[in-house]
């Protein structure tokens, strides 16, 4: 994000102080912004808090005819929303982790990089999208837990089996060989941060369109490259 000129409406900003600039690597992307011949300045193609889409398929399911066109470039290459960095003040703070990590920009700007939760207001607009207690959330309750305890896991599903009802309830692992009850739809997740980004939201969107009504997800390693991906289940579950 970088200080607004005048010449920036408050619809452009959210009447913040600054704005934010992306250059998509989408060929698609890139063609629409060349043909329009001026920035774009446009939402994300999903509703207030909910899941983000990766395919034009999520889009059309989510908002139908709100929107006169789809432009279809295929499924999301990256998975997760871009990584937002704030670029206001002479250090460089992340206000949305992605899959471009705080290490890798360090590298580039040669200082080192804040978090957001660092300098998070308490009160007032928030400094960016995506920042949101609640945000990128299906319609299924999700729950998060920590794989090596299985017995205190099993205890945990037969406790939320009577909240399912009949949506039932589905497991995303890391750990494929976990022991889980039968009647638990187990989803094998990459063990990789980029794959996992990739497979995050179409995954979800898949298991709120067969209805299931809690989904708990393994939580991955808390290393600096999972840190997008801790972000979105961590707010998927608040």
């Amino acid at each position: 994000m970088l200080p607004k000129r005048d010449i920036v409406p408050d619809i452009v900003s959210a009447g913040l102080p600054a704005v934010a600039l992306r250059v998509p690597s989408h060929a698609v992307a890139r063609a629409l912004i060349a043909a329009a011949g001026f920035p774009i300045a446009a939402p994300s193609a999903n509703r207030f808090t909910e899941l983000s889409p990766t395919t034009a398929a999520h889009v059309e399911a989510s908002l139908g005819n709100r929107v006169d066109m789809i432009l279809n470039g295929g499924s999301a290459d990256v998975g997760i929303e871009s990584t937002v960095v704030d670029l206001t003040s002479d250090q460089p703070v992340i206000l949305r982790p992605g899959v471009i990590s705080r290490d890798m920009i360090a590298r580039v700007v040669g200082v080192p990089v804040g978090m957001a939760s660092d300098r998070q207001p308490e009160h007032g607009p928030r400094l960016s999208p995506g920042m949101m207690d609640r945000h990128y959330a299906p319609r299924a309750d999700v729950w998060l837990f920590d794989a090596p305890d299985v017995r205190a896991l099993r205890q945990s599903l037969a406790q939320r089996e009577s909240r399912a009802g009949d949506g039932g309830i589905a497991a995303m692992v890391l750990d494929w060989s976990l022991a889980l009850p039968e009647q638990v739809r187990v989803i094998p997740m990459p063990n990789n941060p980029s794959a996992y980004a990739r497979a995050l939201y179409a995954t979800l969107h898949d298991l709120d369109a067969s209805g299931s009504a809690i989904v708990a997800i393994e939580r991955p390693p808390f290393t600096d490259a999972w840190a997008g991906i801790h972000d979105r289940l961590s707010r998927a579950a608040h």
